[in-house]
């Protein structure tokens, strides 16, 4: 793997440079000419921007392709709420919610995560009490409303929050919407109850302390609604924009398949599938809990990625998946 610091932008820390020479390095001293990447969550937004505006086409032609799994193209609506009011995302023992909340308006990359307005646009994420029952403050998940609640923080909690509309804005400029020039399996966590809208009672600014109860949820991982992935990678498909086809990468599994993109195909994986199985955790056994977190060990996801990693003839020189 290769480690970076998650908590900046793509801009800011070292994973494009780095991955580079890991790349380089790789296919120069090898046999293997091309690397297969595979992301996890928040680092396939990081890596699409490399792909997409750092990588040269020397870099490019060195990557076989990428296995995107459980990627928030178009966000996840918790993290507004996580910018709010905080959340549990380690444990409560070890952090508190408002210390999660406070540790994540100072991440820049959490920004990134926030509800596409093309996906999320038409949606409430946050409604606010405003000490009216009969009125309240809703905020939908397009980037001038999610622009608005940011700043409404700002200038509130002053110095603490400090840069939140300026990370946003930033964050906007990073387009999850154009295909990479590499093929992509994009791998989508399902069969989970996801947290899409978040309702508090308490008036502003004592709701930003305040446990939200949940309006309504999607089909996910717990994390990511499957629309989020899906949205995004449909929009991939339609654009055919890889240098190589599926079809080169891995004949076996897409040659026979012409309904399929040539440069993008969508896995869902269903945590409670007939195939679902973990070292430690058998089929049949509860593989929805933390499931975003743990589609990484499940079977079916490391049996993907193997057979991607080990097809040795695909894109070699004169290879050619039709033949085979």
């Amino acid at each position: 793997g290769v480690p970076y610091d998650w908590r900046l932008a793509p801009t800011e820390n070292k994973l494009c440079a780095d991955l580079a020479t890991v790349l380089h390095h790789v296919t120069n001293n090898t046999r293997h000419r091309k690397a297969l990447l595979a992301a996890h969550s928040l680092g396939n937004l990081q890596l699409v921007h490399c792909l997409n505006r750092v990588f040269s086409a020397e870099t490019l032609a060195k990557v076989k392709a990428l296995v995107a799994i459980a990627p928030p193209f178009g966000g996840s609506p918790q993290v507004a709420r996580v910018l709010f009011s905080g959340a549990e995302m380690v444990s409560r023992l070890i952090i508190s919610d408002l210390e999660t909340r406070d540790f994540a308006r100072q991440m820049p990359a959490a920004y990134m995560l926030l509800p596409s307005e093309r996906v999320f646009g038409n949606d409430t994420i946050l409604s606010l009490g405003t000490g009216d029952p009969a009125a309240r403050e809703d905020y939908l998940g397009t980037a001038a409303d999610m622009g608005a609640l940011l700043r409404k923080i700002e200038a509130h909690v002053g110095p603490e929050a400090s840069g939140m509309g300026q990370a946003h804005a930033a964050s906007l400029r990073a387009d999850m919407w154009e295909a990479p020039p590499v093929p992509v399996v994009c791998v989508i966590g399902a069969g989970v109850p996801t947290h899409v809208s978040f309702g508090y009672c308490e008036g502003w600014p004592r709701s930003m302390r305040e446990e939200p109860c949940v309006l309504r949820f999607e089909d996910g991982d717990t994390t990511v609604p499957v629309r989020s992935a899906k949205s995004v990678c449909d929009h991939w498909q339609r654009q055919k924009r890889c240098l190589s086809p599926l079809s080169t990468v891995h004949p076996q599994r897409y040659r026979a398949e012409p309904f399929r993109s040539e440069c993008v195909e969508v896995v869902h994986l269903h945590c409670k599938g007939h195939t679902m199985e973990a070292e430690g955790e058998p089929r049949g056994g509860d593989h929805c809990t933390e499931y975003h977190q743990r589609i990484l060990h499940k079977r079916p996801t490391i049996d993907l990625v193997q057979s991607l990693a080990f097809n040795v003839n695909a894109l070699e020189p004169r290879y050619s998946a039709r033949a085979q």
